[in-house]
């Protein structure tokens, strides 16, 4: 059977374009920007792909093959992964491992469901052992069971974690070391996966490994950070201990969509106004708001706000599109002094504001010379919180949730530099990052 796929997106894995593609039993044989002569002919299938796109089949780099959950109790056990699953959603290509429990599910059994997996065409590797430590192998050690048995490219642990053995950064390099000779002995990648979890040491064994022995950075493989705040903002510590903090948002494609651009450039003006701002005795509340209402008057030509600006902010009705704060003190520590109590250290024990986005702002007292924080302002589009706020029928007023619906799968976007408070003005600290969409593209 011959399949004719006719105005496909194709990405394989850059974007390539609209193309045309040409298909025989499992195999491509043409792809070009159009492909005449097919249609009609008997034996040959013809699909319009209009506004759909062809990509290659994807990696899933961290599945519970044999099943996940059971925290609950054995009645919230997941039942294994099927093929048509994996097969359905486009996945040729896993890397099965276990969970929190390593006792009702095994090792051994892991293995064996990744053999059944192999043998009906997928491509299956694992990683050995799971969320404790010393780890639980097979043949008694992670080194033998990397090499000698053939779907084992690492090893699972979990750090940091409720549920874990709490490994500390000796151990972790222990365990790293193990899984990187055994990589370069066995031709596998030697990886050290570690489930992170949101406990006081967060990033700090996996900085350790990095500072106190020669294991590459490529062997250690941190997962769940990015559903984690306090591991997204974890930062990076220079050698006197003091802190940094940044991030950047860049286009999946090298150049930016227009309606990626027009977004970006509205989060690009609060960033840039709120640094403006920046001196000694505004209060750090005072450059949330503006930046605030920057973002809803650019929201507003958008046709996704309405109203008035100012109104909007003081009611809460920005939070939809902008639900956190817009930066944090910074020091020792990330978010530096925390530990005594965020209304102690941001609020000069004041209390906070309990309206949703609002009550995210960590920094709110009037700025002074030698203060250094994050700047920090962000748009993002949720869907869960969109379907909320429009079943409630909330803010109305300010917010066109027709035209919002048109930009639920948008994502997010956040620019955030540290800056210190001068006495006349403010000084960003590090390296100018890529801020205007130009700027941005160039590094593409």
């Amino acid at each position: 059977m011959i399949k004719l796929l006719k105005n496909a997106n194709v990405y394989a894995p850059e974007k390539l374009g609209k193309k045309d593609i040409l298909i025989e039993g499992e195999k491509i044989l043409l792809m070009q920007d159009s492909i005449e002569g097919y249609e009609g002919l008997p034996g040959v299938e013809t699909y319009d792909l209009e506004g759909k796109i062809v990509v290659p089949a994807y990696i899933d780099m961290h599945v519970h093959i044999t099943g996940g959950g059971g925290e609950q109790g054995p009645a919230s056990r997941v039942p294994e992964s099927q093929l048509s699953e994996f097969l359905k959603n486009g996945i040729t290509t896993v890397v099965g491992l276990l969970g929190t429990d390593g006792v009702t599910r095994s090792v051994e059994n892991l293995v064996a469901k990744a053999r059944a997996l192999t043998e009906e065409g997928m491509t299956v590797y694992t990683l050995t052992s799971s969320y404790g430590y010393p780890p639980t192998t097979l043949t008694g050690s992670v080194e033998r069971d990397i090499i000698l048995v053939p779907p084992m490219i690492g090893v699972k642990v979990a750090v940091s974690d409720h549920r874990s053995s709490n490994p500390g950064g000796e151990e972790l390099i222990a365990l790293a070391t193990a899984a990187r000779r055994a990589g370069l002995l066995s031709n596998t990648p030697g990886l050290v996966t570690m489930h992170m979890g949101d406990g006081e040491g967060r990033l700090d064994p996996v900085f350790y490994v990095l500072d106190h022995s020669d294991v590459p950075a490529k062997n250690l493989l941190p997962t769940h950070i990015l559903r984690n705040p306090g591991l997204i903002d974890a930062g990076a510590e220079v050698e006197s201990g003091y802190a940094g903090d940044m991030s950047s948002t860049v286009p999946a494609d090298k150049t930016f969509t227009p309606r990626q651009r027009a977004v970006y450039e509205i989060q690009n003006a609060m960033h840039l106004e709120s640094v403006k701002a920046l001196r000694p005795g505004i209060s750090y509340m005072d450059v949330y708001d503006l930046s605030a209402r920057v973002m809803v008057e650019g929201l507003k030509e958008l046709g996704l706000m309405k109203g008035n600006a100012e109104d909007a902010v003081r009611e809460g009705a920005h939070a939809l599109f902008y639900p956190h704060g817009l930066g944090h003190m910074m020091g020792l520590d990330v978010h530096d002094m925390e530990n005594l109590g965020e209304i102690w250290v941001g609020y000069n024990g004041q209390p906070k504001s309990t309206q949703f986005g609002r009550k995210s702002q960590r920094l709110a007292i009037p700025l002074e010379p030698g203060f250094v924080h994050t700047v920090e302002p962000g748009i993002y589009f949720i869907p869960e919180l969109i379907d909320l706020w429009r079943g409630e029928k909330k803010f109305t007023d300010f917010i066109n949730y027709d035209k919002v619906e048109g930009y639920r799968n948008f994502g997010g976007i956040r620019n955030e530099e540290d800056y210190l408070i001068t006495e006349t003005g403010a000084r960003r600290l590090g390296k100018k990052i890529p801020l205007t969409p130009e700027e941005v593209e160039a590094l593409r």
